[in-house]
């Protein structure tokens, strides 16, 4: 007896009504990120919407998973992936589709985002975006339109292993919510989530927003929300008292501090959120306005407003730009193909059977995107010079990183050991000393250097450790040159000042090279879009060219014997007397917006090192 007593007590209702707030949420969530997208200035913590989707996913799917745990583990499995299935892919897959073959048509470089598309229909964007180090808010994310996607496959991760949770804690089974195992399993998983999540946000910031485990507390506080919300606890009890208009105006606090409490801001937008959820009642004001129709609807749109929302900003930015007078238009575009995928994407074939058999229900969801898959990548590799709206080819967009690393053998490994002792050219620095590369091969060539290492940095520090087995000899020449806008002076003259230590130890030529300089303060953003449409591309006048890379010039000029220590600056070799453009004589001689040569473009050099190289060999 006393056995079913604790039963009854750990055990309640489900509760199955369908609660029009939580819709009206998800409007304010949509909403939020929208307008953090459009100007960042606007709401500089609306980013934090998406933290309140993972909230109400977590609540969503575990009030969905309540009312299905029946029969055996299979059959609980399948109806769950089928349903995730059927919810998310059309129209992930539509969005997909569609917009990759539009960003080709605008964007020279949109291989990356093709291939972030494919990782985004198999839950993977996330990690692809960590595994790149691509930082959410860098600019270069502003051109990937599936920069947003990494929130899904954060979800779709989540999917994996949540059901399982749900099963082995009895959780819903015989229409039951046996709550204890459940809410002490997820509180004990979130603890450890959390943990991390705040770990990492101090040590890597990328792995803290992208990952799903440091993410998983989010999703799991919604858990923990809809078990509160269905069973009657002193905690239930005391939140019930607060009103709701105190988390909301948290929430819409928070949504206005600076970027730099982003920590802070996203463990209280949770909190908030969550007691938000558990203090709406009935026949109150903050209840009408967040069951209000048009709000509700827009929640149930939401999913298909996310997506399209940062398809149409990304587009946007490289055709007709995100001005005052555009935004209205592109809002109503946003929100014309959002209902459009709503009604005729997601809700149709959300309600289909699909098949009347088990597991081919599944299949048929998922076999298109192996198909998807391949039309993409063939898009990615074949077609899309015939699509791009440009005067140049796509693959003059490829820097000399990408082809040198990737497209052939050429070995400049420092590991590689000269055991003949040739002459060898030493190149420091970070990814603007591999322009170099090229005309440096072709033109010390014929001075008889005939190996060239390439000495990377971490994080703008150079790999020391890598120079130790081959240290530079008396006829060698080093050569350092380094992006101009490094805001840690400290660390740009560690750097020139090892170099100089081994310059006058070893008794070789050291050559500091002054940067290229970027089209805009945007980089890729004041690159790319000005060649959509047969543009002519980017410039900038020599004055602010100059000016953008002063300190650093003076940086290099502070180091100058002219003995040991040299100074180039190849601002000749790529600006006219009044301009600097991104093509010479009709020809593109930059891939980015760093920028980076592209390959025909750093031959450009060619003529400074035939003039420079001679002195400093010939130098005493």
């Amino acid at each position: 007896m006393k056995k079913i007593n604790v039963e009854k007590e750990n055990s309640i209702k489900i509760n199955n009504h369908y609660k029009p707030e939580i819709d009206g949420l998800r409007a304010i969530a949509v909403t939020a990120v929208i307008i953090y997208h459009f100007n960042k200035l606007l709401l500089p913590n609306g980013f934090l919407g998406v933290d309140i989707f993972f909230i109400i996913s977590g609540y969503v799917i575990t009030s969905s998973l309540s009312r299905n745990n029946k029969g055996n583990l299979s059959n609980f499995i399948f109806s769950f992936y089928l349903r995730r299935i059927k919810r998310l892919l059309p129209a992930l897959l539509f969005f997909v589709v569609i917009n990759i073959f539009l960003i080709s048509i605008v964007n020279p470089a949109a291989g990356y985002s093709i291939w972030a598309g494919i990782y985004s229909l198999f839950g993977l964007s996330n990690i692809e975006f960590y595994r790149q180090a691509s930082d959410y808010f860098a600019i270069k994310m502003d051109l990937n339109i599936f920069t947003h996607t990494w929130s899904l496959s954060v979800e779709q991760q989540f999917y994996l292993i949540f059901p399982i949770i749900i099963w082995l804690t009895n959780f819903g089974k015989d229409g039951l919510l046996k709550t204890k195992p459940l809410l002490f399993f997820n509180i004990f998983l979130s603890t450890i989530s959390l943990f991390s999540f705040i770990y990492f946000y101090k040590t890597d910031q990328i792995a803290a927003y992208f990952l799903m485990p440091n993410r998983f507390w989010e999703i799991s506080v919604g858990c923990i929300v809809f078990i509160l919300h269905n069973q009657k606890s002193r905690i239930l009890e005391y939140i019930k008292k607060i009103p709701s208009s105190i988390p909301i105006g948290l929430i819409i606090i928070i949504f206005f501090l600076p970027v730099s409490l982003a920590l802070q801001s996203t463990i209280l937008i949770v909190f908030s959120t969550a007691i938000l959820i558990l203090s709406f009642k009935k026949n109150t004001f903050i209840y009408s306005i967040f069951t209000n129709k048009k709000l509700t609807f827009i929640g149930l749109i939401s999913y298909s407003l996310y997506l399209w929302h940062w398809g149409v900003i990304t587009l946007s930015r490289f055709t007709i730009g995100i001005h005052w007078w555009t935004i209205p238009f592109q809002i109503l575009i946003i929100f014309l193909i959002s209902i459009f995928s709503y009604k005729f994407i997601e809700t149709p074939l959300r309600n289909s059977k699909w098949s009347t058999k088990k597991w081919s229900k599944i299949f048929i969801g998922a076999i298109p995107l192996l198909p998807s898959s391949y039309l993409i990548y063939v898009n990615e590799t074949k077609i899309r010079d015939f699509i791009y709206l440009g005067k140049f080819k796509t693959n003059e967009f490829d820097s000399i990183a990408e082809i040198h690393n990737f497209k052939t053998k050429n070995d400049i490994n420092i590991k590689r050991k000269n055991d003949n002792k040739d002459k060898a050219i030493y190149i420091f620095g970070d990814s603007h000393a591999y322009n170099l590369y090229p005309s440096l091969k072709e033109v010390t060539s014929k001075y008889d250097y005939k190996i060239i290492y390439y000495i990377d940095d971490d994080d703008g520090v150079i790999y020391r450790s890598k120079v130790n087995s081959n240290l530079p000899r008396n006829e060698d020449l080093v050569f350092y040159s380094a992006r101009a806008f490094y805001k840690d002076e400290k660390m740009v003259r560690t750097n020139i000042e090892y170099l100089v230590n081994i310059a006058k130890k070893s008794n070789v030529k050291l050559i500091l090279v002054d940067d290229l300089f970027p089209f805009g303060e945007n980089y890729d953003l004041d690159f790319f879009p000005k060649f959509s449409f047969y543009g002519n591309g980017p410039e900038i006048s020599r004055i602010n060219a100059i000016k953008t890379r002063n300190q650093h010039t003076k940086i290099l000029k502070d180091y100058v014997d002219n003995k040991n220590i040299f100074y180039v600056d190849p601002i000749d070799s790529i600006c006219n007397q009044k301009t600097c453009t991104a093509v010479i004589n009709d020809q593109l001689i930059y891939a980015d917006g760093s920028p980076h040569f592209n390959e025909k473009g750093a031959l450009i050099l060619n003529n400074l090192w035939e003039k420079e190289i001679p002195k400093f060999i010939n130098k005493k």
